[in-house]
């Protein structure tokens, strides 16, 4: 049987059997896990791309059904976004390795994300939280209201990124950062390392012998204060940049952020803000006043 593609393209001469669009996705699955290190982009990855399967044939699917499958489950505009994501990495994956002649998604654009205030938690809502929580949740919640980690970053702490002072991070892209430690939060490390037995992971998981999940992170933060714990990160970004005199570089660089335009969603205007701008812009005479 040949294997050359036809021209023009027919996606009725292309398409597979069932069983081999099932191998095919089980190799897609496997090319996932391994390219990727994040627990939570291996499970959206997966549930994408077994939503996409359940409702087309992927190996002929078409611009236009894709376009209309992602806008067909009343999703929001950042789950369209999330989704159109993940199934483009499948068919950039599944073009490079010849199972579909031709990418589908190449010209999808992804829709506009109405802007929204942020979420930034409250120092009230931190501590409170905080001082309730068991040492190893207390530890988390500083890791992020502190130093902005993310909680895939906080579930990986280990003995050996520990310097004294400073925290050493391997963030998104695999980019190293340093972050300062506080006093108060070396303490509370010190005395965990304690107990964490030999492995060396801060935050190690039920066997020891690696480090917990990021999702175990966001139910262990959440459940002690109640919020998502990004808004944690969020908290760090605004103050560092309200307390450094409005550095957004150095903002940028405690967050690891590849972009000042990504940092810029972190660092919050807050009611103080807007209150020095409604003095800043006060007509300076009461002749106005009622």
């Amino acid at each position: 049987m040949s294997n050359v593609i036809p021209f023009p393209y027919d996606p009725g001469h292309y398409s597979i059997g069932t069983a081999r669009r099932g191998a095919m996705i089980d190799d897609y699955k496997l090319y996932v896990r391994n390219e990727t290190e994040s627990a939570s982009t291996i499970r959206i990855r997966y549930h994408y791309i077994d939503r996409l399967t359940a409702d087309l044939d992927v190996t002929t699917a078409t611009e236009a059904q894709l376009e209309t499958w992602l806008r067909s489950h009343g999703w929001a505009p950042t789950s369209i976004n999330c989704a159109l994501a993940s199934i483009r990495h499948f068919y950039r994956w599944a073009e490079r390795y010849g199972h579909i002649p031709n990418n589908p998604t190449k010209w999808l654009r992804r829709v506009r994300v109405p802007r929204k205030m942020g979420r930034i938690a409250s120092d009230e809502t931190i501590l409170h939280g905080a001082m309730k929580a068991p040492l190893p949740t207390r530890i988390m919640i500083m890791l992020g209201a502190e130093c902005g980690l993310r909680r895939a970053e906080i579930a990986k702490v280990h003995r050996d990124d520990i310097d004294d002072e400073w925290l050493y991070v391997i963030g998104k892209g695999g980019h190293q950062r340093a972050v300062h430690l506080s006093p108060e939060l070396r303490e509370l490390i010190a005395v965990h390392l304690r107990t964490v037995g030999s492995s060396g992971w801060l935050f190690p998981n039920r066997t020891g012998d690696h480090h917990i999940t990021g999702d175990c992170v966001y139910q262990r933060i959440h459940r002690a204060l109640g919020i998502n714990p990004h808004a944690l990160r969020h908290r760090a970004g605004t103050v560092v940049y309200e307390r450094t005199g409005n550095n957004i570089r150095l903002a940028q660089e405690m967050l690891g952020h590849a972009t000042p335009e990504m940092t810029s969603r972190y660092v919050h205007v807050t009611r103080s803000d807007l209150v020095r701008a409604s003095e800043a812009a006060r007509l300076a005479t009461s002749r106005l006043a009622a």
